[in-house]
Formats: structure tokens, C-alpha cells, sequence
């Protein structure tokens, strides 16, 4: 018998959902909250209109794969017969049925992916907007919660048009300097170059200090650095949407994003299509007098940067994770294993 899970008198702030054994927040086996057990669903049934409502609900975007294996759970398995129509906001308002009746065994466990390539962006996501300038910046933006790069700690930062971030002052260079620097102050280009907002495309930032974002970034560096415990109290996302290059219509999209929590500090690079260009180009980071710096791979050649969105240093194609805080004086990156793992690396 087929019911919506709402006919059951569960509340739908009660309920909810993850991915897990997966590798990131928006890919793994699907697990479902019941009287504060979770259990897995059941894949009789399981379509791409159920996955969909799945990625929907987390804000993981679109569906890349309904149907993928991410280990058998134990436990509880909660739902089977799940029959969504696809415009749901959430899986609890799918037809499925009762809680607990199945005729399944954890081999036939849901696993899913989803398209994540970006944390949440943009008007929905309640974002500020920078404004349409040749070589701008935001205004000064106070943090929430204090960030922690390499040693210093920082209380504001400013979001540059031309794919940085910097502490201390708003940039307007258009031409990167090529790490190591040897600077006088802390640099984190998503991809540092000549952009031109005006034209098109929307530079765009938000902090949070609360809900799915702190609770993907939260399961994200723990994927990301498994030799850490780990839980997230503040995120500032910076965005780069579809924006041109100087001079020319190839679009670019890009996003940078800082995660703390106790003394923790991270970043996150995440490529969507970055177009080949003639101008200079720099991804990494580099802090004062260089003591720490990264440069991606490839990052630095304009006719190589397409190759983003397919290199990592996780294991996850168009994502790159540093752990920022302290660590080791070199060049190489912060993650768990201490050196670069990629996908492709050109």
C-alpha cells in the first residue's frame, strides 16, 4: 500500500536526509531520519524523479547518477516502493510505503550522485551582489566569525572582481602575481585574472553561520580529511557566475569557499567551465613573504585552465581543499594525505 510519508503524522521538520560513505556531501547511500533512527531506503522503484527530490532537498543541484552503489548499510531500512513524480521539495512528500515494511535486504540500498559542483549561490541562496566595475570589489565585509590563515587571524575580508580575495584592502590588479610572491600580504585567488563584470556574469558572496551549508561543509572536510574530527560554525562562499574575461565573451565560473570551526581553517575551490584565455592567470593561495603558498596545477597557463574542472587534489573532479590554519612550511597543499591526488593534472 502506497501512502505520502506525511499521512503518518511525522512532521516535516523531523524528518530528514543524507548521503553517506560517499565522496562529498551530495554523493553516497541514501539514509533517511525516523524517530531519530536513520535507516536506508529500498531501490524498488527508484527512479531518476525520486533522485531528483533527493538532490533538491539537499541543494545539491541536479542528478548525475539515481542509481550508484556506496556500500550496504545496517540497520534499519526504512522506505521502500518510493514513487515521487518529481516536483517534490522533499522526499517525505513522495508516495511510498509504510515506514518499516519492505521486502528488501541492505544489497539493494540506494546510493546516489549528485551534480554538486558549487555550494549554494546567487538570489536563493540570499546573496550580495558586487557591483558591475572594471577591476572591483566589494565593500569591506565584516566576518561573522574570525578566520584563521596561517597563523594570522582575520576579522573582515574583501570579495575582488578579478577572482581573489584579500584581508587587508580591496585590489583592482588585473594582472596576478605568480606564486610565490613574496608579498606583504595574504592572497586567495579562485582565479586570479582580467575579469570584466560589466559585460556579464555577477560576482556574488554570503556567509552562514547556520543550516545545510554548515552541514555539507562539515561532511565535506571530514571526507576531505579523514584524520580529523571535524564540525563547521561558520562558511563564506564567494562566487564568481558566468563571468567574461576582458575584452572578450568566454565565460567563466569559479567559487571559493572558507569554512571554520574551533581552530580549524579551510578553503574550497570548486570549478565549474573555465574558458581558455590569453590574459595571465593564478589559482592557489599565497600568504605573506610567501612562508605558505600552492599554486593548482595547470593554474597558471591560460590555454590550460579548462583542465580545472576535471583536476583535484580529493579525489573529486573540479575540487580543491586546503587546510589553512598552520601546518608545515612548504608548498605543499593542506590536505589529509599532504600531497596533491588528481584526477588530471596537465
Amino acid at each position: 500500500m502506497l501512502t505520502t510519508l506525511s499521512s503518518f503524522f511525522v512532521l516535516w521538520w523531523m524528518i530528514d536526509v543524507r548521503l553517506v560513505n560517499g565522496f562529498s556531501f551530495c554523493s553516497g547511500r541514501l539514509e533517511i531520519l525516523h524517530n531519530g533512527i536513520w535507516g536506508t531506503v529500498c531501490d524498488d522503484q527508484w527512479d531518476s524523479l525520486n533522485a531528483a527530490v533527493v538532490c533538491r532537498q539537499l541543494d545539491c543541484g541536479n542528478v548525475v547518477e539515481s542509481l550508484r552503489v556506496f556500500g550496504q548499510g545496517s540497520g534499519q531500512i526504512w522506505l521502500d516502493e518510493v514513487q515521487c513524480i518529481g516536483i517534490e521539495t522533499a522526499l517525505q512528500n513522495c508516495a511510498s510505503s509504510a515506514w518499516g515494511v519492505h521486502d528488501c535486504g541492505h544489497h539493494e540500498d540506494v546510493g546516489l550522485l549528485c551534480e554538486e559542483v558549487f555550494y549554494p549561490f546567487g538570489l536563493a541562496a540570499g546573496d550580495t551582489n558586487n557591483s558591475a566595475s572594471l577591476d572591483g570589489s566589494s565593500s569591506v565585509i565584516q566576518l561573522l566569525s574570525p578566520f584563521l590563515f596561517f597563523g594570522r587571524t582575520y576579522q573582515q575580508i574583501y570579495v575582488n572582481n578579478n577572482g581573489h580575495l584579500t584581508f587587508n584592502q580591496p585590489s583592482v590588479q588585473n594582472v596576478p602575481d605568480h606564486f610565490p610572491s613574496y608579498g606583504s600580504q595574504d592572497i586567495i585567488a579562485g582565479l586570479w585574472t582580467n575579469l570584466d563584470n560589466r559585460q556579464r556574469g555577477v560576482v556574488s558572496y554570503h556567509q552562514y553561520t547556520s543550516g545545510n551549508v554548515l552541514t555539507r561543509a562539515t561532511q565535506d572536510i571530514n571526507t576531505h580529511f579523514p584524520n580529523l574530527t571535524f564540525t563547521a560554525s561558520w562558511v563564506f562562499v564567494a562566487t564568481w557566475d558566468k563571468v567574461v574575461y576582458f575584452n572578450t565573451s568566454s565565460e567563466t565560473s569559479f567559487q571559493v569557499v572558507l569554512i571554520s570551526g574551533s581552530n580549524f581553517s579551510f578553503i574550497l575551490m570548486n570549478y565549474g567551465d573555465v574558458a581558455v584565455t590569453g590574459h595571465p592567470v593564478q589559482a592557489g593561495y599565497d600568504a605573506v613573504y610567501s612562508a605558505d603558498y600552492f599554486v593548482i596545477p595547470g593554474s597558471n597557463k591560460g590555454n590550460l585552465i579548462p583542465n580545472l574542472r576535471s583536476s583535484s587534489n580529493v579525489n573529486f573532479p573540479g575540487h580543491w581543499a586546503f587546510r589553512v590554519d598552520s601546518g608545515p612550511k612548504s608548498k605543499k597543499d593542506q590536505t589529509g594525505a599532504g600531497q596533491v591526488r588528481s584526477a588530471k593534472q596537465c
